[in-house]
């Protein structure tokens, strides 16, 4: 690959590289194994391998009790969010009902959803589950304290395991070697299987394969090809796992080859147990019972497990990831982009003459990937073009510039933009690019180095141990090249690039210059290639580009002219292309913004169109909701639905709808008016002639009535003066003596006095007490700040007070035996200083007239019947007993002479 060529970004999976245990399996209630080597050389050579061991035996289901432990750090949004919840429920709806479920929330803290085991299926369960939607995302994972928690909850369980729904990347705290050995021992020995799906931006493949491979547990994963539609699927192939038996050997002999971890693990039927070892090939692995297990070596892959063992190495066979032949093939995928990552990093080098750094990076392709033809072919040819740069000490233009460098000189020298010296390739040689993290969790070149592990307290487990050289030893550094001495190449079956030691300095020069030319046409070609990708999305970033590699051919003098024209001539062409494709893009533009500023408007038309027609439909309903309740008896909701005509009116003029219902109810109102008033005339015009009937009856004066005489009246009168102003409240004696001062003549000479030193004067003459309210200092603050500026003499205490307090809205009242100072507005509010007070009425018991509707009328008149002088009940309670109204009648007044009179004449 060259200088220009674009990178092309792909998801990586950081497969932690695990090791195998020392292949000892014996199996207590262990059935029928299979076996199956993983190995890139023939059977009688030493290497570094895989053993994949599975069970044979019938699959049988387990109620289980599960704890289900969710991400909800901030990586898990959006479409991981949405499709974990979907697993999720899939899942739960594929378990029994003999099944039991526990959610637990994880992300900084550990927060459990449920209360205690239920069935998936139970309304336990959906309460956490509406709970677990509707908390948002937030923080970074702690992983251990929820798996800790998850094992404490099934300490008593029956047959518990826990499926983990997340990325497996515990940035809040890492997990130490010693603590995950002790966790997967506490797991082991409770037999609890730990399931996971992984799904995020980033998956720690390595923690998640982990304990997965040492508890029986399986890994499934979201990949590109995994979407919404396939979570019924998943859900239901991790259902079925967690129900599934795991067998458990406890010891399985292999003498002839060293495994990693030296202990023995969980075997499954759904899927491989994966082991690292090292050594010639077994053809079968025995029993401790006798039992022999054959081993196909039919599976070959790439020699990608040094790194792996190397890791298994340094944690003692912890860092063992592979559960299932998918991790395993994960590892393969993750080196292979390695290597291709450091394959273009070393031929830039190789491009900019920086021949250590190529040496470098091929021996470390050579560390990940034993024989690797690409590295063999790179470190040959570094080889070989330090030796061609030290043949051209007297000549020769120097290295080749990389594209988009700045020109040279006609010395060769690199020019620096704004006139700034620039540096020169031996001031500032080749550094390699490192790998982003953001495309992939595998370490840079310079991470490739072998050394012992990370100086951390507690050697965490983390993705950056996945891939690790397998030589423990550093790369030493380049030695100098004798150019006396010859070059001993690489193995034969490699075709070395042209040149040599013995091919004169002039024909070496034509040779570099065709070198150089073929591999500026293949960057000119890759960057065409790069371009064609980019174009419609970022035209603007491919004119940069192209015009700086254009800048750069034009400048080197290392090409031919006609090599270097047609370069020029490609390039140009495509920067045009970029350039009407940028103008094609802004008209496109254009037109899209007109169209959806026209769908806006139309948008918005629509909306309010629509809006309109609801308000209208709600004023019709309300009117004719109205209409149809007075027409029912609620005759008031007539002048009701004529009001909201009225405002339907008002709000769409001109609307024949709205001033057809207008209409109507004003109509309807009308005619109920006429019909009501119609009847009370016919009801009132009977009752005034039955009135007229009953007059004409005549009534005896035997026995005659017989009145007190006047004297007795008058004491009567002078008797009930008292009773004129009655409270309900009784007064003490103090309060009483109040009352008298109130009404007692004062001389006060308070001119020139504060009010609050008059009000002292008083409460001193009047021998009571006299208190300000709080509400008075509230509003006026300190009395003695009021100055009184006449004196009163003469007069009542009750004026004196209501002018010495009326000025400011200031009033007295008694309470408590205390005269009060407060202000009006506390006396009208507060219920503590109002007093109800009761006023004879003596004869005013006239009833008050109903002015009611004629059905009314005529129904009570009717209904009520004639009794004790008048109609019962009748003009609907308005006159009840009659229409003698309760009085005595001036006829039978013995003091007026003339109606005595009257009445002997009667």
């Amino acid at each position: 690959m060259g200088l220009i060529s674009g990178v092309k970004k792909h998801r990586l999976f950081s497969v932690a590289a695990g090791a195998l245990f020392l292949a000892q399996v014996t199996a207590a209630s262990a059935g029928p194994l299979s076996g199956r080597l993983y190995h890139s050389e023939p059977a009688e050579i030493e290497q570094t391998f895989a053993i994949g061991v599975q069970s044979t035996a019938t699959v049988s289901q387990v109620d289980r009790d599960i704890v289900i432990l969710v991400d909800t750090s901030a990586s898990q949004v959006g479409d991981h969010r949405t499709l974990a919840l979907s697993v999720l429920d899939n899942l739960l709806s594929s378990l029994s009902s003999r099944d039991r479920v526990h959610l637990v929330a994880v992300d900084v803290t550990v927060e459990d959803l449920t209360t205690q085991f239920s069935a998936a299926d139970s309304e336990e369960i959906r309460t956490g589950l509406a709970t677990l939607k509707s908390r948002v995302p937030l923080g970074v994972t702690n992983l251990l304290p929820g798996l800790e928690h998850a094992r404490e909850l099934l300490k008593e369980s029956r047959q518990g395991a826990i499926c983990y729904l997340g990325d497996g990347m515990s940035r809040g705290r890492l997990i130490s070697q010693e603590k995950m050995g002790d966790l997967i021992d506490d797991l082991q020995e409770q037999k609890i299987a730990v399931h996971s799906f992984g799904i995020g931006p980033m998956i720690d493949f390595q923690l998640l394969g982990i304990m997965a491979n040492f508890t029986g547990g399986v890994v499934k994963f979201d990949n590109e090809e995994l979407l919404i539609e396939n979570a019924p699927a998943v859900g239901a192939e991790l259902a079925q796992a967690i129900k599934s038996e795991v067998e458990y050997p406890s010891e399985l002999n292999c003498p002839t080859v060293r495994v990693l971890p030296s202990e023995a693990l969980p075997v499954r039927s759904d899927r491989e147990t994966i082991y690292l070892a090292k050594g010639a090939l077994p053809k079968s692995i025995h029993l401790k019972s006798g039992t022999a297990v054959k081993l196909k070596a039919d599976k070959e892959i790439d020699n990608i497990l040094g790194s792996a063992w190397q890791a298994a190495m340094q944690s003692n066979g912890l860092k063992v990831a592979f559960a299932g032949a998918d991790l395993l093939e994960l590892q393969g995928k993750a080196v292979r982009t390695q290597l291709d990552q450091l394959g273009e990093q070393a031929e830039r080098a190789l491009d900019l003459n920086d021949h250590r750094t190529a040496n470098q990076l091929s021996q470390t392709m050579e560390q990940l990937n034993p024989g690797n033809r690409h590295a063999e072919l790179l470190k040959s040819d570094s080889f070989r073009f330090e030796f061609l740069t030290v043949a051209q000490t007297d000549g020769g233009d120097g290295p080749v510039p990389p594209l988009g460098a700045p020109p040279a000189n006609d010395e060769g020298d690199l020019l620096a933009p704004d006139n700034e010296p620039a540096p020169t390739i031996k001031e500032k040689p080749f550094t390699p690019t490192p790998i982003q993290e953001a495309e992939s969790d595998l370490p840079g070149p310079a991470d490739l180095k072998a050394e012992e592990p990370s100086p951390t307290d507690d050697n965490e487990i983390q993705s950056s141990d996945f891939l690790q050289p397998s030589d423990s030893q550093p790369i030493a550094p380049q030695q100098p090249i004798d150019p006396q001495q010859p070059i001993d190449p690489q193995p034969s079956d490699l075709q070395p690039r042209a040149g040599g030691a013995n091919v004169d300095l002039l024909s070496e020069q034509e040779q570099l210059i065709r070198i150089y030319e073929q591999r500026y046409a293949r960057e000119v070609e890759l960057l065409i290639e790069d371009a064609n990708e980019k174009i419609y999305l970022d035209p603007e970033s491919v004119i940069s580009e192209i015009k700086r590699a254009i800048t750069h051919i034009a400048a080197v003098s290392n090409i031919g002219p006609d090599v270097r024209d047609e370069l020029i001539r490609k390039l140009k062409s495509k920067l045009a292309e970029a350039q009407n494709r940028i103008e094609i893009a802004q008209q496109l533009r254009i037109q899209i913004e007109n169209e959806r500023s026209q769908l806006e408007a139309r948008a918005r038309a629509v909306d309010q169109l629509l809006r309109s027609e609801e308000e209208l439909e709600a004023y019709m309903a309300r009117i004719r909701s109205l209409l149809y309740d007075a027409i029912h008896g609620n005759v008031d909701a007539f002048e009701e639905a004529q009001a909201v005509g009225t405002k339907a009116l008002e709000a769409f003029p001109l609307n024949g709808t709205a001033t057809a219902a207008r209409f109507q109810a004003e109509a309807l109102t009308q005619l109920n008016l006429v019909y009501r008033l119609n009847n009370v005339r016919r009801d009132r015009w009977l009752a005034t002639l039955e009135e007229v009937e009953k007059s004409h009856i005549p009534f005896p004066d035997e026995p005659p009535i017989a009145y007190p005489a006047p004297e007795i009246w008058q004491a009567l009168t002078r008797n009930r003066a008292k009773w004129k102003q009655v409270s309900i409240f009784k007064q003490s004696p103090r309060e009483k003596k109040i009352r008298e001062e109130l009404d007692r003549v004062y001389e006060l000479d308070v001119q020139g006095l504060s009010l609050q030193e008059a009000l002292n004067q008083i409460s001193d003459q009047g021998g009571f007490m006299i208190k300000i309210h709080t509400s008075v200092t509230d509003t006026l603050g300190d009395l003695e700040s009021i100055e009184i500026e006449q004196n009163y003499s003469g007069i009542k205490l009750r004026s004196i007070l209501r002018l010495l307090l009326g000025d400011h809205d200031l009033t007295y009242a008694i309470k408590d035996e205390v005269l009060f100072i407060l202000t009006e507005d506390e006396a009208q509010n507060n219920t503590e200083f109002l007093q109800l007070k009761i006023y004879p009425v003596t004869d005013l018991v006239i009833p008050i007239q109903n002015q009611g509707g004629g059905g009314q009328g005529i129904n009570g008149a009717q209904n009520g019947g004639i009794g004790n002088g008048g109609v019962g009940g009748g003009l609907g309670g308005g006159l009840g007993g009659g229409n003698q109204l309760f009085s005595v009648p001036d006829l039978r007044h013995p003091n007026r002479p003339d109606l005595k009179k009257k009445a002997q004449s009667l």
